[in-house]
């Protein structure tokens, strides 16, 4: 009786060990699956958002011609208006209350104080004068002695060719860099958010709501960088880092997965780069895309219109994610 009980018990220990050790095989294959996923999610958000950031080139194309010329101008214009909307809808309705919900988390872990001030719109008035401190500094060590030069050039060739030229703003190349940059860092941790998905359809899913959105901006990133004036290299590699932006949160969500979770000081810091971004992309809307119009009569009134119709499209898109 004795033997018998060992061996049933030894089967059953056996059976334990053979099933679990599909389970693990299962686990693993299931795994494997989702990386796979993930990886074609990566290579192709990156290409969908590069071909997208170059659609505004054929506007630029058709602006160099004298007959198209002044329409292409016409409808690039109202394209970066509508993208200023777009970026007004994503800073105030989708970027500032995920930092409110990052700061309220660190809170409940006791990894952040709860002051009497509001902690969000505190780091993204951080992130705001930040970027109003790089564009007076730059502007103080760069821009004052580029338009004294500029300033001597065009006098001389006024008086040789009794000719006008139009100099391109200095400081947009900068504010066009920085866009990208605090837009990019908001779709890193987007991207995270998919690769940190534990099953293929929710991954998808999550995918699909962030590719909806990255892909408008992209066009409006697009279009703010290839008309900034910037030289060619500089171009290229703005439009390459936003493009591998997502991707590269996706992977970074993967290797978070795998090392088994995220920590306190990792929400910590992603909260407050966060913040920052959204305080940039403020001061770049407000400064630098709203602000600035040298239309007359009813073109404003178009620009104007264009811009709402931007946040319009953007709030619209974001209340179908969060649905």
């Amino acid at each position: 009786t004795a033997i018998c009980l060992v061996k049933k018990t030894y089967r059953v220990e056996e059976n334990r060990n053979q099933s679990s050790e599909v389970e693990k095989e299962v686990k693993m294959e299931e795994q494997t699956v989702l990386n796979l996923n993930k990886g074609m999610a990566m290579v192709g958000l990156a290409v969908a958002v590069a071909i997208f950031e170059l659609l505004p080139l054929f506007i630029m194309r058709r602006k160099d011609s004298a007959y198209m010329g002044r329409s292409a101008n016409l409808w690039l214009d109202h394209l970066l208006r509508a993208g200023g909307g777009v970026l007004v809808a994503t800073t105030f309705i989708h970027l500032l209350p995920e930092v409110r919900e990052g700061v309220e988390k660190l809170q409940r872990a006791n990894a952040m104080p709860d002051w009497p001030v509001q902690i969000p719109e505190l780091i993204m008035c951080a992130g705001f004068f930040l970027m109003y401190g790089t564009e007076e500094l730059v502007h103080r060590c760069l821009v004052t002695d580029h338009s004294h030069e500029c300033d001597g050039v065009h006098n001389q060739e006024a008086g040789n060719n009794g000719k006008s030229h139009v100099q391109v703003d200095p400081e947009r190349p900068l504010r066009g860099i920085l866009l990208v940059i605090a837009v990019s860092i908001h779709q890193v941790f987007e991207g995270a958010a998919v690769g940190l998905e534990k099953e293929v359809k929710q991954m998808w899913t999550l995918l699909g709501a962030v590719a909806a959105h990255k892909l408008i901006i992209a066009i409006c990133v697009g279009a703010e960088i290839l008309s900034g004036g910037a030289k060619f290299a500089t171009q290229a590699v703005c439009l390459f880092f936003f493009a591998v932006a997502s991707p590269t949160g996706v992977g970074l969500g993967m290797l978070m997965t795998t090392d088994g979770g995220s920590s306190v000081g990792m929400d910590f810091a992603s909260t407050m780069l966060q913040g920052i971004a959204t305080g940039t992309l403020m001061f770049v809307v407000f400064f630098e895309i709203l602000s600035k119009s040298q239309a007359h009569g009813f073109v404003r009134i178009t620009q104007y219109l264009a811009t709402v119709l931007g946040f319009v499209i953007m709030l619209v898109l974001l209340w179908f994610i969060d649905s």
